[in-house]
């Protein structure tokens, strides 16, 4: 379930970069191809990649459906139409941050605007408190006002400071625009973000609707427009999005989701565990190679084969063997019903026998390595694992990974 959600958060955020860097459409198309792209994953990593019932893969015609279901309304829909701006007096501001959009269309337009004939002009008006800090997009290079609309470069936008009064704040856009494409047409939608109270909060600039008809030669129009020049007063906002901490969550999302699958797939082609008497046979044979008994390290021999001893009842029997004390040892096989007294009698020789090698500094004689090595084996050879019980704990590894 973690994969699956890291792998839903990533998908729907690198689709939202994309929408917020090039448009909402591109965005939508990322991120339903994305969730496609699961499918591949899955196969690869061998599960099922879903959220509740739902697979990702499903969500890629689902985000599909509803880009088209907005392009269409986007494309049919008419807005409200906005009418021609009148004079009215500020309000007495009842909020921190407050932003106007108006539109003013030409006397003879009615409304509708001409694309060879016709200009109509943009204001955004944005109040503020004294003190408060804002984060305001970069409003003339909106790719509105540079696509559906042009700027004429004999007619510049214009931005105006107004002096603080009475602790409030102004500046105003003043953008003439010129339509050349026909049909409902909208103004920009801005969100402007500002600090209050070591908390970021937003307010949004809403669209006004735009009728253009009359789309005579546009390139009667394009010839008459020149580059257009820089404002009045230069820009300095800040980006609307922070773009360097998506960028690093992005990163650490993404180096997260490989780490989990790189692990996922160790976990289902590792070899699977061997058997508690198979280990103890290999940890017996690498600790032989090292020969530390001819080069008379017996405690060091000792005190590794005591461990090997205690991981394989470990193993065995699910006892914390290695964490435990010769005495808790001993009297947990004493009371344990699955051993015979011979057993529990050779445990408690063996490590007894083995603890005075390791703490008193016993000097072992060859016949009494060579029984406490027999006396181990057989100690294994008689208390490993049935062929019913092996089985069992394959299953038990088999549902592991899958859960996991």
């Amino acid at each position: 379930m973690g994969l699956t959600i890291l792998s839903l958060l990533i998908v729907v955020l690198m689709g939202l970069s994309l929408g917020a860097i090039f448009s909402i459409w591109i965005g939508g198309l990322a991120m339903g191809l994305l969730f496609l792209l699961t499918w591949p994953l899955e196969r690869w990593l061998s599960l099922s990649l879903q959220f509740g019932r739902l697979r990702l893969l499903w969500f890629g015609p689902i985000v599909w459906l509803a880009t088209g279901g907005l392009y269409l309304y986007t494309l049919f829909g008419t807005p409200a139409l906005q009418q021609r701006r009148t004079n009215v007096a500020f309000k007495p501001m009842t909020q921190d941050v407050v932003a106007t959009p108006n539109v003013i269309f030409p006397k003879q337009s009615s409304g509708v605007l001409r694309v060879e004939k016709d200009t109509f002009t943009y204001e955004l008006t944005l109040r503020y408190r004294k003190g408060v800090k804002l984060q305001i997009p970069k409003i003339t290079a909106h790719p509105i006002f540079n696509g559906p609309f042009v700027m004429p470069a004999d007619k510049p936008p214009k931005i105006r400071f107004h002096k603080s009064k009475d602790g409030i704040e102004t500046k105003e856009w003043v953008i003439t625009l010129v339509p050349v494409s026909t049909g409902p047409l909208h103004t920009p939608r801005f969100v402007i973000r500002y600090l209050k109270d070591g908390k970021w909060k937003k307010i949004v600039v809403a669209r006004i609707a735009v009728d253009v008809s009359e789309l005579g030669k546009p390139q009667q129009l394009l010839a008459s427009l020149r580059d257009m020049k820089p404002p009045t007063l230069p820009e300095r906002p800040a980006d609307q999005l922070p773009w360097l901490w998506i960028s690093i969550f992005a990163t650490l999302l993404l180096v997260s989701l490989g780490g989990s699958m790189l692990l996922r797939y160790q976990q289902q082609h590792a070899a699977p565990a061997l058997p508690p008497h198979e280990w103890f046979e290999v940890e017996f044979d690498a600790l032989n190679k090292q020969k530390l008994l001819k080069k008379q390290m017996f405690k060091v021999h000792y005190y590794a084969l005591s461990e090997i001893f205690r991981g394989y009842l470990e193993r065995r029997y699910t006892f914390p063997a290695l964490e435990s004390t010769t005495e808790e040892i001993i009297q947990w096989s004493k009371e344990h019903d699955m051993l015979e007294q011979d057993i529990y009698r050779d445990i408690r020789k063996s490590l007894q026998w083995m603890d005075s090698v390791k703490f008193a500094g016993r000097q072992p004689a060859d016949d009494e390595m060579d029984e406490l090595e027999k006396r181990l084996h057989s100690i294994v050879r008689r208390t490993r694992q049935t062929a019913e019980e092996l089985k069992k704990v394959e299953e038990q590894q088999r549902e592991a990974k899958g859960e996991s």
